[in-house]
């Protein structure tokens, strides 16, 4: 029996191009079940027949695209390209496959959905397979039949993160896991806040749970254990990136993992974090472990549109007020931006750059909304009928390109411009921030360079699409690391 399975990671023109972590979660479940287990990592545009002869060298028997949103126009032309191929099974997963798992399964060549989380349902999967059961009865997984799409229960998700397998990054190209000596990682699961545009609400519901209970964290000793793991697979790690929604979510767990890993790791590290969440102590644990950036979701400055629309309730007093506490640590401030909300003017949009200036953000990133499917301001937009047509939202390979719902012409101009200002202005705070710290010398002329460079390809999309597909290559990629940390 040919028991042979090939991931395959979509992240094409994503403004993206790391690892899938879970992905990383599943190649031991297949390992456990006597399959070998490959990844595809597509990271830029190739015919279907050159994708066909890719999957072909590998000689699988089933095949898994991995798949946010963004990338289903890729997985939809993927899978047709094996269409010829019907001895290989085709199965999807993903947060995209998850979040609109009918349109999967109506449009694209896949036989089976996977909703949720993966380990369950691919184990379920993979156990009646062998034991020769209809897979259409598998739990957890939405099937294509000649009498339509079977649609079985959620199989329920890992409550207790302690008891997986380490997750296996060895499927991925070594310098997609560590780039630029910066390894990526994801400890924790969920997030338990409600914003409207995020779709972890939605994740959640499909288990008929709450955002609180979804949120979920394995043991300060697995954590560590797991991390030193990977220091041993991977010599070159100078620097931590935990890409969790919000690792600092349990503040008790946190101070606890913060004192082991100061101990037993020690190497400088990012995290994201919520205003909500900041306190001195918290704080004072991250400096004292390694902590040198926080990311944190600014996303709108004006209070009004990030109480009705966002559902993040706070005041922009009290995020300087928290700003304050990180930048005084000194720990980099890193911002998430959104510009082309629903019902956003250019006051709104001009308050976001505001706030950004008033707490000094050293980094960030701004980009433009995107509805998530069964997101609160998904059905918002469709309500008001700001919905793009389906052909327009599936183009959109990310969320840096241009608006993403209908607006007027003169809105979509204020849109983009407010969308490059801010982006301008946080490009120039991480030029500072980066070369305030550097000595005179040559490394530092070059490295200015680098970002007036940058700041001339913000303002011609021609060059920035370029600059983004440039930034897919892993060589180019570890350089402007480098550069950036």
């Amino acid at each position: 029996m040919n028991k042979r399975f090939l991931f395959v990671n979509l992240s094409i023109e994503s403004g993206y191009s790391g690892v899938q972590h879970g992905v990383a979660f599943l190649s031991p479940i297949l390992k456990r079940h006597s399959y070998s287990a490959a990844c595809l990592n597509i990271r830029s545009k190739i015919s279907g027949e050159e994708f066909l002869k890719k999957v072909i060298s590998h000689n699988p028997s089933m095949v898994g695209f991995s798949s946010t949103t963004h990338q289903l126009k890729y997985l939809l032309m993927y899978s047709k390209a094996l269409e010829k191929h019907p001895e290989i099974l085709q199965i999807a997963g993903g947060a995209g496959v998850t979040l609109d798992p009918e349109f999967i399964l109506s449009k694209a060549n896949v036989s089976g959905a996977c909703i949720g989380e993966g380990e369950i349902p691919l184990d379920n999967l993979l156990t009646n397979i062998e034991n020769g059961r209809d897979i259409s009865g598998t739990n957890g997984m939405w099937w294509r039949t000649n009498d339509g799409i079977k649609k079985n229960p959620a199989a329920g998700y890992i409550t207790d993160l302690s008891s997986l397998d380490f997750p296996d990054y060895s499927i991925f190209e070594r310098d997609i896991v560590v780039c630029g000596g910066h390894l990526y990682v994801l400890l924790s699961r969920g997030c338990p806040y409600n914003c409207y545009y995020c779709c972890n609400k939605a994740l959640a519901g499909i288990y008929g749970a709450l955002s609180g209970e979804y949120f979920r964290a394995p043991s300060v000793d697995y954590c560590v254990k797991f991390l030193k793991h990977m220091l041993g697979k991977y010599n070159e790690i100078k620097y931590i990136e935990f890409e969790d929604d919000l690792l600092i979510a349990n503040k008790a767990w946190f101070g606890e993992f913060a004192r082991e890993y100061r101990k037993e790791i020690g190497l400088p590290y990012r995290v994201c974090v919520r205003i909500e969440c900041i306190d001195h102590d918290l704080v004072e644990s991250m400096k004292s472990s390694g902590c040198k950036k926080v990311c944190i979701g600014l996303e709108s400055g004006n209070e009004q549109l990030r109480h009705r629309i966002l559902n993040r309730k706070y005041s922009n007093t009290l995020f300087i007020e928290k700003a304050k506490i990180i930048k005084d640590a000194g720990i980099d401030l890193y911002t998430f931006n959104i510009v082309g909300f629903p019902f956003e003017g250019k006051k709104e949009m001009k308050d976001t750059l505001e706030l950004n200036k008033v707490i000094g953000s050293d980094k960030g990133v701004c980009t433009f909304f995107f509805p998530y499917k069964n997101t609160e301001l998904y059905n918002i937009c469709r309500q008001n009928n700001l919905l793009k047509s389906e052909d327009e939202l599936l183009d959109m390979t990310n969320y840096n390109t241009r608006p993403a719902i209908k607006m007027t012409p003169e809105q979509e101009r204020d849109c983009v411009y407010f969308q490059r200002e801010i982006s301008l202005y946080l490009w120039n705070q991480e030029m500072l921030a980066v070369t305030s710290k550097m000595p005179a010398g040559a490394q530092k002329i070059f490295t200015i360079i680098y970002y007036w460079a940058g700041a001339v390809i913000w303002k011609m999309p021609l060059l920035y699409k370029t600059a983004c597909r440039l930034y897919t290559v892993p060589f180019i990629r570890s350089i402007v690391q480098g550069l950036r940390r």
